[in-house]
């Protein structure tokens, strides 16, 4: 029996390994990280800020432009709005990654996590009839609650 997997599930995993492997494994991940950290400490150890933030929101955009030609795929339509509703699982997803690291750093793998329990939490939700706007109210309740445990967490740090 073999198991097969959409092609942007396939696409997904690539991707989800690259930013892995250039966030964790290169000289560039870690400039990155060094100035999320801190850009006027950054600067001063000698990193061009400026030209990787330039670097960083370039890529960031083009991934973003091909994960929206992606949904369109996907949902075999456009519109400009389309995917406007999904800003909230993102950013909870990223903040729920955050609070599930060590260090409160944002990483690609937490992240994932992050999204899969959402996707989780969005479909049995959905199964049980919930309305959208209670699901994004019970969204919002679980990034406060992510926020309020990584706090707490920092702390006893």
């Amino acid at each position: 029996m073999a198991i097969s997997l959409p092609n942007l599930s396939i696409i997904a995993l690539v991707v989800i390994l690259a930013v892995w492997v250039l966030l964790e494994q290169t000289t560039f991940g870690r400039r990155l990280y060094a100035i999320g950290g801190n850009m006027e400490a950054a600067h001063l150890s000698g990193i061009a800020v400026k030209r990787l933030r330039l670097i960083a929101f370039s890529l960031t955009g083009l991934a973003a432009a091909a994960g929206g030609l992606m949904y369109a795929s996907r949902v075999a339509s456009a519109n400009p709005v389309q995917g406007s509703g999904l800003m909230l699982n993102a950013i909870a997803a990223v903040f729920l990654g955050t609070t599930m690291s060590r260090h409160g750093e944002p990483r690609i793998l937490a992240t994932v996590v992050g999204v899969i329990v959402l996707g989780v939490l969005d479909n049995g939700l959905t199964q049980m009839s919930v309305d959208s706007y209670i699901r994004q109210v019970l969204v919002g309740v679980l990034i406060l609650v992510a926020v309020g445990a990584g706090s707490i967490g920092q702390k006893r740090r």
